[in-house]
């Protein structure tokens, strides 16, 4: 199910999408039979707020190309074997790093948010 919210409308929850699949389906398959879908149901999606369950590279490169921007609430997979810290830095801002990455908050319209991008080997 994926419902659409703006801080600016008064209704703030209506139900864009339902997908309804067997229990043992990886919940990002379905997004990925998805995304098309709730990009023509809303043309003005920018940006997407998941649970951790529904990341993949190929859902990345699908929301890459149609120019929204996924964000997990959590990371699927194993606990992380290096350290994350998240240290403000001045009022409201803040650093999000781990030991080869650094990367800056950058503020939305209800909350902060940041993304380390992926290291690939060479």
């Amino acid at each position: 199910m994926t419902e659409t919210a703006n801080p600016e409308n008064e209704l703030n929850l209506l139900t864009t999408d339902i997908a309804v699949q067997s229990n043992n389906t990886d919940d990002s398959d379905i997004m990925n039979d998805r995304i098309e879908t709730l990009k023509e149901k809303t043309p003005d999606l920018k940006e997407l707020n998941t649970d951790g369950g529904y990341g993949s590279e190929n859902n990345d490169k699908k929301f890459k190309e149609l120019g929204i921007t996924h964000i997990q609430t959590a990371v699927k997979g194993r606990k992380s074997k290096v350290d994350m810290k998240i240290e403000e830095t001045t009022k409201g801002e803040y650093d999000v790093s781990c030991p080869r990455q650094r990367v800056k908050s950058e503020k939305t319209r209800i909350r902060d948010t940041s993304m380390l991008p992926a290291l690939l080997p060479k």
